[in-house]
């Protein structure tokens, strides 16, 4: 660079766990270059620091390959563990458990606090439930499944079919077999809960396109 620019862009690039960030400056170097030609760094040492005068900078972001929508359903665990709570010795809380109850904190009108046992269907969505046909009274088959990743409060749009039909492979091709979806709602940041009216063999999760 020659004596008397005074601009230079100055890149770094950071990396995160997600994402690649590469920033840029632009920096003034006016009156740092001798007659030679050579940056002047005023008896700097090797580890020392040069401050410059910045007139700007950005930044931009891209997403790591390994982060995206498509790579992260991929490495979803598809053998998971039941949902259920290890056994427990206390056979009273075992019994509560097994009838479906759960310990929830409970604040007393005198201000102490205790434990107490609750009980309830899951609370569906309000047109379900007004809806007539959203019975549990009806002899009905109702499976599902219960997403926990990143993909729930990264791309929230994301959409959830389920077939009552078995397809493996690479190529999947949407059977006809399209199953009836009663519930879906996000329970935490990043889980998902979908109910559907039969058996759920196939799960397909995509984007509208």
């Amino acid at each position: 660079m020659e004596t008397g620019k005074i601009l230079q862009v100055e890149c770094r690039h950071l990396h995160s766990r997600r994402s690649i960030v590469a920033g840029h400056g632009v920096v003034v170097i006016e009156g740092r270059y001798n007659d030679w030609g050579n940056f002047d760094y005023l008896g700097a040492g090797n580890d020392d620091n040069i401050r410059l005068v910045s007139l700007a900078s950005w930044s931009f972001a891209c997403i790591d390959r390994e982060q995206s929508f498509t790579q992260i359903l991929k490495k979803l665990n598809r053998n998971p563990s039941y949902p259920r709570l290890p056994q427990n010795a206390n056979y009273q809380a075992e019994q509560k458990l097994a009838m479906g109850y759960i310990p929830l904190p409970h604040s007393l009108r005198q201000g102490s606090q205790t434990i107490s046992w609750y009980r309830s269907p899951l609370i569906p969505d309000r047109n379900i439930r007004n809806n007539a046909d959203f019975s549990r009274n009806t002899d009905r088959q109702i499976t599902g499944i219960i997403l926990r990743s990143q993909v729930v409060p990264g791309w929230p749009s994301l959409i959830i079919d389920g077939y009552s039909q078995s397809v493996s492979g690479l190529d999947f091709t949407p059977p006809d077999n399209l199953l009836p979806i009663l519930r879906i709602e996000k329970l935490a940041k990043d889980v998902l809960i979908c109910l559907f009216e039969g058996e759920v063999k196939t799960v397909d999760i995509y984007l509208k396109g």
